[in-house]
C-alpha cells in the first residue's frame, strides 16, 4: 500500500491516479511512503519529489539618483548617461528571462537601446524636467518591475542675501596724498608706488628732460626760499617781504618737496629753467588738490598751472596757479576726476622755479563694502554699474549690483551709495590786526575768538582755532612778538596765521586818585571791600565809556579797589588820543595790569591832558597838560593835580577824592530832576519792588561799593547820592570836570 503526502492507504492503481506533478512555476513536493506486509511482518520506504518553483533570478533594483539642482547642459547630459549605465541586472537561473524598459512611457526598449532612449529625452539644464525609466523582467513564470526617476530641477536665479547700507567715508580714509617723505633728500624720483597706484614721474627743464629729485624743506641748506614754513612762523624758510601778504602764506610744514633739479647745482635745488613735472597714473584718479611752493606771480601770469588729461589724452581740467612772492606756498583745489596724467607747469618765462609739496587724490585703495549673493550653482557673475557725482568737497558713488547665472537668471538689484569726503585744502585764516603796545606794558593774552577762518567745506562753527605759540625776539622796547594761531577743519587740514605785537617807545603815566565810596574811616587810603567781586576783564566796553581795549588779568591782586579808565587827551583839543583800563590800589596809585607798574600808553612822548574815569564816580581831568615828552610823567589827583571843582575835599588829612554817584556817566550827579542817578538804582532793584536787594555782585548802581544794590532800607545807595548833593538841597547838581 502507499500514502501520498500522508493520504492513503492507496493501491498501486490508486497511487498512479493520485500522482499529479506540482506547478512548474509555483513548485511543490510529493512524499510517497510504500509499505509491504506479509505474515512475517511489514517493511516500508519513502521517496520525495521536489519542484522548486519560480525561476531563481536576481531581484530587480533600479537606481535611486539624487535630483540635479545646479549644472550646465553638458554636466546634465553626462549625468543621464551615467544613470542609463546603472540599469544592469545579473539574471541567475530562471527560464529564459527577458529585460525590457520604458522611458517616459515609450518603449519597450532593450538594454542596448536604453541609453539612446534616455539621451533623446534629457531635460534642459535651465528649465528642468524629469525622466522616468521602468525596468521589466519577464520569464515563463511571470514579471517583476522597478521604477527610477531622474529629475533636473528648474534653475533658480541667484539670491541677494545682503546689500550693504549706505556709508560715509571721512577724509582720513577717503583722501590719499603722494608721500615724498619716505625718500631721501637728493634722491631721483622716477616712480612712486602707493598701494595699488603706480605713478610714473618725468621732469623737464626748458632744455629737455631733467631729473626730478627730493628737496628737504625742513633743512633747506642750498635753497632757503623752499623752507616750509617760513621764518615768520618759526620755520626754516626765508621770508620775502611782500606788500600783498604772500610772505605770510608759507605757513605749512611740508617736509620733502619734489623739484626739477638744477643741473648747475651740487645739492638739491629747484631749477631756474624748470618747465614741468609730469605724473602718469596707473589707473584714473580723482585729483583733489596740489600744494605748490615758490611759484611767483610772473610765473602764474605766464601760464603756470595744473593740466589734467584722461587716458585718451583729452584735457579734462586746468587750474591756474595764483602765485605770489618768493617763498610763497599755495594750496590749489583741483577737484577733477578721470585723470590719468597730471602736468604741473611752472610757466613759460625764461626763469622758472618752484616745487610740488603734495598731490592729494581720492583713495583708490579704500575698501568699500560689497553685497553677498547666493546661488545653487555658485557659478554666477556679478555686474556692477557705478555712477560718480562730484560735489565741491565730496564724491558720491552710487553702485548698482546684480548677479546673473549661466541660465540667464538675474538676482534682485542692490543699490549702495557711498559718500567720500575729499577735503585736502586748508582753511583760510585771518589773524587779528597787528598791535603796538608801550614798553613795559604786559602783552595781552592770546584770544582765539579774535581769529576768523573760512573753509571750502566746513562751516565756521566746525573750524577749530587755537593759539600755537608766541615767538619772541628782542627785549624791552625792541621786543617783537609773533603770535601764531592755527585753524583746523574737520578733515585735519591746518593753516597758520601770525599777529605781530610790537613795542613802542610810548609813554608811562604814574597817577593816583581816591574814590569817595572806598575811603577808609580815617581817610588815609581806601578799602578793597569788593575785591573778591571784581571781574578779571575791565568793565568799560559799554556806553558811555566805549573803551576798545581788551585788558584783563589772570587773577586779581588782593589790594585792588576797582578798575579805572585813563585817557590821554590832545593838549589843544582835549579829544581822546588813547585810553587804557588799569587797576586802582588801596593806596590810591593807579597801576598797569601787572599790579605794580605805571600805566603804559602807545602814544609818542608829548604833552597830554590826563582824564580819570570810573564807573560810578564823577570823572576828573588834569588841570594842565602833563609833560610826557621824556616818555613818562604823572599826576597825583589826591593832592590837587586837577581842579578842586568837581572833587570832594577831605579836610583831614588834606586830600581830594572823586565824588561818588555818577551812575549814568553824564559827568553830573543828580538826585532829583531829569536824568537823575537814583532812578537807575530803582530800575536795578525793580520799579515795583523798591525794597528788593541785589546781593554780592559787581554793579554800576552800587554807589557805596559794598557789593549790594539797595534803593530803600539801611545802607541804601540812593542816600549815598543824596549825601553828595546835600541832604537839604536834593535838587542841586554836582558838575564834573569833563563835558
Amino acid at each position: 500500500t502507499y500514502t501520498l503526502n500522508g493520504s492513503g492507504p492507496l493501491t498501486p492503481a490508486e497511487l498512479l491516479d493520485a500522482l499529479v506533478a506540482p506547478d512548474a512555476c509555483e513548485g511543490g513536493t510529493l512524499v510517497v511512503v510504500c509499505t509491504i506486509e506479509d505474515v512475517c511482518g511489514a517493511n516500508s520506504c519513502t521517496t520525495v519529489f521536489n519542484v522548486t518553483g519560480a525561476p531563481s533570478v536576481t531581484p530587480l533594483a533600479c537606481p535611486a539618483p539624487e535630483p540635479i539642482s545646479c549644472s550646465d547642459q553638458a554636466t546634465v547630459n553626462a549625468a543621464f548617461a551615467a544613470w542609463a549605465a546603472e540599469f544592469t541586472t545579473n539574471v541567475v537561473g530562471g527560464c529564459n528571462p527577458v529585460l525590457t524598459y520604458t522611458v517616459n512611457g515609450a518603449g519597450p526598449f532593450t538594454p542596448a537601446e536604453l541609453a539612446g532612449a534616455i539621451a533623446a529625452v534629457v531635460p534642459d539644464a535651465c528649465t528642468g524636467g524629469s525622466v522616468e525609466v521602468v525596468c521589466t523582467l519577464t520569464d515563463q513564470c511571470g514579471t517583476q518591475t522597478c521604477t527610477s526617476v531622474l529629475t533636473v530641477l528648474e534653475n533658480v536665479a541667484p539670491v541677494l542675501v545682503s546689500c550693504p547700507e549706505d556709508e560715509t567715508i571721512g577724509c582720513e580714509a577717503a583722501v590719499a596724498c603722494l608721500d615724498f617723505n619716505n625718500l631721501s633728500s637728493g634722491e631721483v624720483v622716477n616712480q612712486i608706488v602707493q598701494g595699488s597706484l603706480v605713478v610714473d614721474v618725468t621732469a623737464y627743464s626748458q632744455a629737455g628732460i631733467q631729473d626730478a629729485v627730493i628737496f628737504n624743506s625742513n633743512n633747506p641748506t642750498a635753497d632757503p626760499d623752499l623752507g616750509t614754513p617760513n621764518i615768520v612762523f618759526g620755520g626754516t624758510g626765508v621770508n620775502a617781504d611782500d606788500p600783498d601778504g604772500y610772505n605770510e602764506s608759507n605757513n605749512k610744514s611740508m617736509g620733502n618737496l619734489l623739484i626739477v633739479q638744477n643741473p648747475l647745482a651740487n645739492e638739491p635745488d629747484d631749477n631756474m629753467l624748470s618747465d614741468s613735472i609730469v605724473m602718469t597714473f596707473s589707473e584714473p584718479v580723482y585729483l583733489i588738490s596740489i600744494v605748490m611752493v615758490d611759484i611767483e606771480t610772473p610765473q602764474a601770469v605766464s601760464g603756470a598751472g595744473a593740466f589734467m588729461y584722461d587716458a585718451g589724452g583729452v584735457l579734462v581740467g586746468f587750474v591756474p596757479f595764483i602765485g605770489g612772492s618768493d617763498n610763497n606756498l599755495e594750496v590749489v583745489s583741483l577737484n577733477t576726476g578721470n585723470v590719468s596724467k597730471l602736468v604741473v607747469c611752472f610757466g613759460s618765462l625764461i626763469f622758472q622755479s618752484g616745487a610740488i609739496g603734495e598731490v592729494c587724490y581720492a583713495n583708490v585703495d579704500v575698501e568699500l563694502a560689497a553685497p553677498i549673493f547666493e546661488d545653487d550653482c555658485d557659478n554666477f557673475d556679478v555686474t556692477v554699474a557705478e555712477t560718480i557725482v562730484e560735489g565741491e568737497c565730496t564724491l558720491t558713488i552710487t553702485r548698482e549690483f546684480f548677479a546673473t547665472d549661466e541660465c540667464g537668471g538675474v538676482s534682485e538689484t542692490c543699490l549702495q551709495t557711498t559718500t567720500m569726503y575729499l577735503d585736502a585744502v586748508c582753511p583760510e585764516i585771518i589773524c587779528p590786526d597787528d598791535i603796538v603796545i608801550p614798553c613795559g606794558v604786559p602783552v595781552p593774552a592770546p584770544d582765539p575768538s579774535s581769529v576768523t577762518a573760512i573753509d571750502n567745506c566746513a562751516p565756521p562753527s566746525d573750524i577749530f582755532i587755537t593759539h600755537v605759540e608766541d615767538i619772541v625776539e628782542g627785549v624791552g622796547c625792541d621786543e617783537v612778538i609773533r603770535r601764531i594761531y592755527s585753524a583746523t577743519d574737520t578733515c585735519g587740514n591746518t593753516s597758520l596765521c601770525v599777529q605781530f605785537i610790537t613795542r613802542s617807545v610810548g609813554v608811562t603815566v604814574d597817577a593816583s586818585v581816591y574814590l569817595q565810596a572806598a575811603m577808609n574811616a580815617d581817610s588815609t587810603g581806601m578799602d578793597a571791600n569788593i575785591n573778591a567781586l571784581l571781574p578779571l576783564s575791565h568793565p568799560y566796553g559799554v556806553a558811555p565809556f566805549l573803551h576798545p581795549g581788551s585788558e584783563s588779568v589772570g587773577a586779581m591782586p588782593t589790594n585792588v579797589v576797582d578798575w579805572m579808565m585813563l585817557e590821554l587827551r590832545d593838549q589843544n583839543t582835549q579829544l581822546v588820543v588813547e585810553s587804557r583800563a588799569a587797576l586802582l590800589l588801596t593806596t590810591g596809585q593807579i597801576v598797569d595790569l601787572d599790579g605794580v607798574s605805571p600805566v603804559g600808553f602807545a602814544s609818542p612822548p608829548d604833552f597830554y591832558y590826563l582824564a580819570i574815569r570810573h564807573r560810578n564816580h564823577l570823572d576828573i581831568i588834569s588841570e594842565v597838560a602833563l609833560d610826557l615828552t621824556s616818555g613818562s610823567g604823572g599826576c597825583d589827583f589826591t593832592s590837587g593835580c586837577a581842579s578842586s571843582d568837581g572833587m570832594l575835599e577831605i579836610a583831614s588829612p588834606s586830600a581830594f577824592a572823586m565824588y561818588m554817584g555818577d551812575i549814568n556817566g553824564d559827568h553830573q550827579i543828580r538826585y532829583n530832576n531829569a536824568m537823575n542817578d537814583k532812578n537807575l538804582i530803582l530800575q536795578a532793584v525793580g520799579l515795583f519792588t523798591p525794597n528788593n536787594i541785589l546781593f554780592s555782585g559787581y554793579y554800576f548802581e552800587d554807589v557805596n561799593m559794598d557789593g549790594e544794590v539797595r534803593y530803600n532800607n539801611a545802607d541804601n545807595d540812593k542816600n549815598a547820592i543824596l549825601s553828595v548833593v546835600g541832604l537839604f538841597t536834593p535838587n542841586e547838581f554836582i558838575f564834573g570836570q569833563l563835558d
